[in-house]
């Protein structure tokens, strides 16, 4: 799954660009994100290293998107996740307001 939301890790420029706080409902940061896809069953699916790697080459090669949403291999890494392959553990944050929002999280594969 790719994360194609607005985030407060976008520069100014890319989100006045694009005009993309027209219709944000949530507007956080990656890390953030993260949290709440773990808390949904997902995983980041770049963790290796190597698949990373590929993946960053792929992003900053001629014609990639770099500079326009990644701006670095760990800005990819928050952006890729992946069923996880068991059930998240319970985190202490899982019963506040952030866990419950994540646990009623809508995701649709894409493939």
């Amino acid at each position: 799954m790719l994360l194609g939301s607005v985030t407060t890790d976008l520069t100014i420029d890319v989100v006045e660009r694009f005009n993309l706080l027209a219709d944000a409902r949530v507007l956080c940061s990656r890390w953030d994100w993260s949290e709440k896809l773990y808390a949904a069953g997902f995983a980041h699916a770049l963790l290796d290293p190597l698949r990373l790697g590929e993946a960053w080459e792929k992003a900053s090669a001629p014609g990639g998107v770099l500079s326009q949403w990644y701006e670095d291999p760990e800005s990819l890494l928050y952006c890729v996740y992946q069923r996880a392959s068991k059930p998240p553990a319970p985190r202490p944050e899982a019963e506040s307001e952030r866990g419950a929002e994540a646990r009623n999280l809508n995701l649709v594969p894409l493939s």
